[in-house]
């Protein structure tokens, strides 16, 4: 009992005297890289795939999509930064990183049609796709006024490509009396750049190289820096009791960054299988699907597009009830995928973002962390690790990921982040 009343007096202590900062600087010099990774999918879990004979549940996936259907999402984001921390909450840094992503999604209609079966009437599906990517460097200042802190960051973005959200209408025929199911579709999807498309790939999109690509890029490099926008992102902390902090945070692009040239690509595709009815009742019936595609690249021509990093604005916070050792983080808040931009959807552009995650500081060296997320459209469940020597510090973390929740804790993708630090 004494042991207990004296362990329960130590965690009061500890936590009474802790002052309950967002993010505390653990050096006054740090120097780091932080790479994440994200490639996910939102219908096979790893578990599912990895078996002698897989089966598949037509209708069981049909019924679990939404009207996106099959969606591939990818997202990588490596950044280098440089902190001087003189006081808590107070220094200043730059930074300079990457952020990429693609989203492939399929529609729901075929799906429906393979699950359910319509023998009535035609069905169409939305295929979809939409990409980015950003240099982007910057400086931070972090101070305290009054009993709020702030953080504070100007950011020179350059986009390297944008693809807007395109579309492609596929037609599902199945009252063709050759055809038990036959698709077709066609679509054009622009790619803007600042860089000439047509000097790394060919007209069938197939990469020519490394070269090729870095010559492009050096060719067009002075538009490429000058083109950029300008954003700015501001957050303030307020200490609500000695183990509870909460802040506001916001990202808003204010001039936007311009691509210089655009790609057309013509996509289509043809597809049908013959004869599906003839499986149904006969198991040794074999498919005998005929598929053919077609990617061409258009001539590429000067041609201006501006473009926004997301805004974001939401609400995060630090709780520690038991010390520094533990801390709650839960962070709740929303995007817009280029503000004010030609190609805005509030349906496709707009999405909730959040996140809960709990650290543990094992004899503030070794770290432990969980945390649950939705950002850049990917649900992601994570497990991590850091390794704190002070002059050094290592951090890594795994996790699932998917574009639906209930996939992603089936590991129907994957993400890893991994840190490096060091200072004094």
């Amino acid at each position: 009992m004494k042991k207990t009343t004296f362990f329960a007096a130590v965690l009061f202590a500890s936590s009474s005297l802790m002052f309950a900062e967002l993010y505390p600087a653990k050096r006054e010099l740090d120097i780091g890289l932080d790479v994440d990774l994200t490639a996910s999918q939102n219908t096979f879990s790893v578990t599912e795939l990895l078996v002698k004979e897989l089966k598949v549940n037509l209708t069981e996936m049909a019924d679990a999509m939404d009207d996106d259907g099959l969606i591939f999402d990818f997202n990588v984001s490596p950044q280098f930064f440089v902190d001087i921390n003189m006081a808590p909450q107070s220094g200043f840094g730059f930074y300079t990183g990457l952020e990429g992503s693609m989203r492939l999604s399929t529609g729901k209609g075929l799906w429906n049609l393979l699950g359910h079966g319509n023998a009535e009437s035609d069905i169409s599906s939305t295929l979809a796709v939409q990409g980015d990517m950003f240099v982007e460097t910057g400086v931070k200042v972090k101070f305290k006024a009054g009993r709020i802190g702030w953080t504070g960051k100007a950011n020179y973005f350059v986009p390297v490509f944008y693809i807007p959200r395109s579309e492609l209408n596929v037609e599902a025929i199945t009252s063709s009396p050759l055809y038990m199911l036959a698709a077709e579709g066609k679509a054009t999807v622009n790619i803007y750049s600042n860089f000439d498309v047509s000097k790394a790939f060919d007209e069938d999109l197939s990469f020519l190289g490394t070269g090729d690509l870095m010559s492009s890029i050096t060719d067009d490099v002075v538009d490429l820096l000058s083109n950029g926008g300008v954003s700015f992102d501001l957050e303030g902390e307020y200490q609500l009791t000695n183990t509870l902090c909460v802040g506001v945070f916001t990202q808003v692009p204010v001039i936007a960054g311009k691509l210089k040239y655009k790609t057309p690509v013509e996509v289509s595709f043809d597809a049908s299988i013959v004869p599906i009815l003839d499986t149904v009742d006969n198991d040794d019936a074999e498919f005998e699907p005929d598929y053919d595609k077609d990617f061409k690249r258009g001539k590429t021509v000067e041609s201006s597009y501006k473009v926004r990093t997301p805004f974001r604005l939401g609400v995060e916070g630090a709780w520690r009830p038991f010390g520094d050792w533990c801390t709650f983080r839960p962070m709740l808040g929303f995007a817009v995928r280029n503000p004010f931009g030609d190609d805005y959807s509030a349906g496709h552009s707009t999405f909730l973002e959040y996140s809960l995650a709990a650290e543990l500081n094992v004899l503030w060296v070794l770290k432990l962390n969980f945390a649950t997320l939705y950002h850049n459209q990917v649900f992601t469940q994570r497990f991590g690790f850091g390794l704190n020597l002070y002059v050094f510090e290592l951090v890594a973390n795994v996790g699932a990921s998917g574009a639906s929740f209930t996939k992603s804790w089936d590991v129907s993708g994957l993400n890893a982040n991994v840190g490096f630090r060091f200072g004094f």
